[in-house]
């Protein structure tokens, strides 16, 4: 059951870049399906993901320090899945509240997709949900199972 549906940004001094890319909605919930599929700890490594829930090239975030590697890294993905990138996300611990880090990762994903011309949506995954930081969009869910 859902806590909440589909929301726009809905604070006036919340960061509105509207990428005008929406993130598939399937593709978030299965991202966050296979997240809360791992063993249950309550810390894990911030991870990033290119490509397809189950089928995505993963990458500890922490090794990208700057703009420059996150662009690198993100490029390099992007090229070993051809046109095959569907989404880009960020697993990470805690709430669905935009952190820094999620901007800075969003930056780098739009450099990368206009440098390539391709379509790459970007969402933040925590166990609770997923948040798209551009748009504000988001989804929670209570209890999310397999359909």
């Amino acid at each position: 059951m859902s806590t909440a549906a589909i929301t726009p940004r809905s604070h006036p001094d919340q960061l509105a870049i509207n990428s005008g890319h929406a993130p598939d909605q399937a593709l978030c919930r299965e991202a966050v399906l296979d997240l809360r599929a791992l063993p249950q700890r309550r810390r894990f490594p911030v991870s990033l993901h290119v490509g397809r829930p189950g089928h995505a090239l993963t990458y500890p975030a922490e090794v990208a320090y700057d703009f420059a590697d996150r662009v690198e890294l993100l490029a390099g993905a992007v090229d070993a899945l051809a046109s095959a990138a569907h989404l880009v996300w960020l697993t990470r611990p805690g709430e669905l509240e935009i952190q820094t880090d999620d901007l800075a990762w969003l930056a780098a994903t739009r450099h990368v997709a206009a440098e390539v011309s391709l379509s790459l949506p970007f969402v933040v995954v925590t166990k609770q949900g997923w948040r798209d930081p551009g748009s504000g969009c988001s989804r929670q869910w209570r209890r999310l199972r397999q359909r």
